[in-house]
């Protein structure tokens, strides 16, 4: 057999492969001494047929059967003997057979890319982190006022207002007929959620318990119902009880109910302004690093083969239909999201992520960067603490879960930024980003 190597696009190898027709002849027959025994052709016992009778009945069956053994076999040969490690499945083309001429073929093997990374100093780079401002603050404020909201009993004449829970029965008809999904009973419905439709919503407003009114409701034209897009439908209402919206006040015992290590107010909005420059300056950073990751691979490019791009791809989309199932907690098919459309989304930030840690890797080789055990043990102490955990425990805990591995990957990886930062220019930048968008007329600028 004869093999000759060539280095091919996208970082293959391409074997021209040419076995003599001998070899054929040798599984050819391999393949007939194989089902010889089980042959039942009539006017012969199992297995006594002559040999050209049961070659001429089941010719095309052994000689397809020889020829895919033998180009297997050949295959797994040509990449053995030549130490090359695939990364996939070989792909095999242009095969050539013509009787008493050597077979031909051409093997195409995805191989690990070969990285020179020559370029990665001097460069200038700007870290812009977003200024935290008062309003800021008062906004997440707000945000946790909301989620500690609770629902008070109302008085028996008091009015449902925006924001106040009615509990309902309704029924709804189109043409005065019922429709199906339009009626319910003890249902709870937060008027101003946009949990149904406004003008339902809109219905209730003004309502006092054990009242009774029809409300008049349009949907949508691209209503998801098919049956029920543009129809008008009449509500039949009964509020059955209403609960008033009650937001705790802004006062040092809602700091404590936040944050038992809150005393005041004042120590509570301290914590927010930390978290949020903490939340900013780690955009910042993942920003940075980006910037700098985009500059190495033009500064530095080669070729990855497409198996490895569709392979991360496909996680990433997996780990995006993971996040939609978590926020809206229905599946992704029913979002009309689909994995492999996803994933073709996916592939060119695929290719970027793959390089990029291809190019970190070669410079923690050449600069010798390494991950110490105490350098593991520190990032891990800093998690701890954040997440208010016991440092034993949460290591035990990694250690169980078996993603010790990942801490030392990402701490690999800051260490090599860190490197990076300390041999290129990197000027931090406090920027507004409200102002940012703001015209010199004080219009905002469309986003």
């Amino acid at each position: 057999m004869k093999v000759t190597v060539n280095d091919a696009e996208k970082s293959q190898k391409e074997l021209l492969v040419e076995i003599p027709y001998e070899k054929y002849e040798e599984a050819f027959e391999a393949e007939y001494n194989k089902i010889k025994p089980n042959v039942k052709i009539p006017g012969f016992r199992q297995g006594k047929a002559p040999k050209e009778i049961v070659i001429k009945e089941y010719k095309h069956k052994i000689s397809v059967n020889a020829l895919e053994k033998l180009v297997n076999n050949s295959v797994h040969e040509s990449i053995t003997k030549n130490n090359i490690t695939p990364l996939s499945t070989p792909n095999v083309k242009d095969v050539k057979f013509e009787e008493g001429e050597p077979i031909t073929f051409k093997i195409y093997v995805d191989v690990y890319p070969e990285v020179k990374v020559e370029k990665y100093k001097g460069f200038e780079f700007v870290k812009e982190v977003e200024k935290v401002k008062e309003e800021d603050v008062n906004r997440v404020i707000e945000q946790i006022r909301e989620k500690n909201t609770s629902f008070e009993p109302a008085e028996d004449d008091y009015a449902v207002a925006e924001g106040d829970m009615a509990v309902i029965d309704f029924v709804g008809k189109v043409d005065g007929v019922e429709f199906a999904g339009g009626s319910a009973k003890d249902q709870s419905i937060v008027v101003g959620s946009n949990t149904f439709l406004k003008d339902f919503e809109d219905g209730v407003l003004g309502m006092k318990k054990g009242e009774t009114k029809a409300v008049e409701v349009k949907f949508p034209d691209n209503y998801h119902e098919k049956s029920l897009a543009g129809k008008v439908a009449i509500f039949d209402i009964t509020v059955k009880e209403v609960k008033r919206k009650s937001v705790p006040e802004l006062n040092d015992d809602f700091a404590k109910d936040v944050d038992e290590e809150c005393e005041t107010l004042e120590d509570l909005r301290k914590k927010v302004e930390e978290d949020l420059k903490y939340e900013v300056d780690m955009m910042a950073k993942e920003k940075l690093y980006d910037d700098i990751l985009k500059k190495l691979t033009d500064e530095n490019p080669f070729e990855i083969p497409q198996s490895m791009i569709d392979d991360q791809a496909l996680r990433l989309a997996d780990q995006t239909l993971q996040q939609y199932q978590y926020m809206y907690g229905v599946s992704p098919e029913a979002l009309g999201l689909n994995r492999n459309q996803v994933a073709e989304s996916m592939k060119e930030r695929a290719e970027f992520q793959i390089k990029g840690a291809l190019i970190l890797n070669k410079i923690a080789e050449l600069e010798s960067i390494k991950v110490e055990e105490s350098d593991i043990d520190e990032k891990i102490k800093e998690v701890a603490e954040r997440m208010k955990r016991d440092f034993e425990e949460y290591k035990k805990e990694l250690t169980d879960r078996k993603v010790i591995g990942n801490v030392e990957n990402n701490v690999l990886t800051e260490k090599i930024f860190e490197f990076l930062q300390k041999e290129n220019k990197v000027e931090e930048k406090i920027v507004d980003k409200k102002e940012e968008n703001i015209t010199e007329d004080g219009e905002e600028k469309a986003e």
